[in-house]
């Protein structure tokens, strides 16, 4: 048996099709609800990315919504910003605030960050 990479998730797997047995099984995302409405939110936006790991943020809002749980696309693009929070899409990725190239999280990339603490350290 020869091993593939499932199209969903990259995990190997032994089987036919293009999307490993763990994908192909639709999985239920139970919502947590407290009092405080902001980490019901954030808890819920990454309990339904463990499962869902690869969709953008506007799918992201359209599932959160669809589940009961009002929640725009500058909330979620916050989360990124404040480093709380990775997408794993290229699509809508945040972008350095200084050069313009496409990151993960944050509001900066690590080249333009170095440069920064250097110029801080040099200030000192």
């Amino acid at each position: 048996m020869t091993l593939k990479k499932c199209a969903n998730c990259g995990v190997f797997f032994g089987g036919d099709g293009d999307i490993c047995s763990k994908c192909k099984t639709p999985t239920v995302v139970e919502t947590v609800i407290t009092d405080d409405t902001k980490p019901d939110k954030f808890t819920n936006i990454k309990d339904y990315l463990y499962h869902n790991q690869h969709v953008s943020p506007v799918e992201l809002m359209d599932s959160l919504n669809e589940m009961g749980i009002e929640i725009n696309i500058r909330e979620i693009m916050s989360y990124i910003n404040e480093g709380r929070l990775t997408l794993v899409t290229e699509e809508n990725m945040p972008s350095c605030s200084n050069c313009g190239e496409k990151i993960m999280y944050g509001t900066m990339c690590a080249d333009c960050n170095d440069q920064l603490e250097v110029y801080r350290i040099k200030i000192k």
